[in-house]
């Protein structure tokens, strides 16, 4: 799978935000029934 910028700056965006709030990969993957393996 190929990343560019524009994915890799998203990804970025979400990690700043889930610190921010304290949320873990965990409860997002629960509340949004992806897979943690996916959201890494």
């Amino acid at each position: 799978m190929v990343e560019d910028k524009d994915s890799l700056s998203f990804g970025h965006s979400l990690k700043s935000i889930m610190l921010e709030k304290g949320i873990s990969l965990e409860e997002i993957s629960n509340e949004t029934k992806i897979r943690m393996d996916t959201l890494l």
